[in-house]
Formats: C-alpha cells, sequence, structure tokens
C-alpha cells in the first residue's frame, strides 16, 4: 500500500484473481492506492479470498469502492453469495386493515 509502484513485483499481484488484476493493472497511481487499501481492509475484516472475490464482483460492474466490496465480503463470508432470500412473515393482515376492501396496493 506505501508502495503502489511494486504492485507490478508482488506476490500479492500473482496471486490475486485474473479479472481482478487486469482491472488493478490499467489503473492509475492513486485509484490503485485506492484498490489496495480497499484490499487491505476487505481481506483483514474477511481473508483474502473473500476480498479479492468481492472486488472481482466489483470491478466486474465497472468500478470499485468500499461500500460495494464490503457488503459482498460480507455477504460472501455470512450466507454464501448465492443464497437466496429468507421469506419474510406475510403482510396480507395489513393489507386487509390498510387497503380499501382488502384489494392490491396500485
Amino acid at each position: 500500500m506505501k508502495n503502489s509502484g511494486a504492485w507490478g513485483n508482488s506476490g500479492l499481484r500473482r496471486e490475486t484473481p485474473d479479472a481482478l488484476r487486469a482491472y488493478m493493472d490499467a489503473q492509475p497511481k492513486e485509484k490503485l492506492k485506492d484498490c489496495l487499501r480497499i484490499m487491505n481492509e476487505l481481506t483483514n475484516q474477511y481473508g483474502f479470498r473473500a476480498a479479492t472475490s468481492a472486488m472481482e464482483m466489483t470491478c466486474a460492474r465497472g468500478n470499485i469502492n468500499i461500500c460495494d466490496a464490503s457488503v459482498l465480503a460480507a455477504r460472501i463470508t455470512g450466507y454464501g453469495i448465492y443464497t437466496p432470500p429468507e421469506t419474510g412473515p406475510s403482510l396480507a393482515v395489513y393489507d386487509e386493515a390498510f387497503l380499501k376492501e382488502g384489494g392490491t396496493a396500485s
């Protein structure tokens, strides 16, 4: 992180997934520093694999930022990224209470 110019020869670069490595290689110095800082923060909190996976998913959408990458890393380590959401409680009682004649919301 302190010397982003060393990125090109680092062991960390070799361990980084191909798509993420290509994205980071193409970044200007300041953006590369941001990416390395994000990678460091996420690795400390979630581990290297989760950090790089989250960053790879984020860069596929065009831009890596700490907010998106953090949410993805938490999801990867917590529930699994492809785990479907849990079904919530039925809200039919509220539909009946607050909508005219028990109709549907428009």
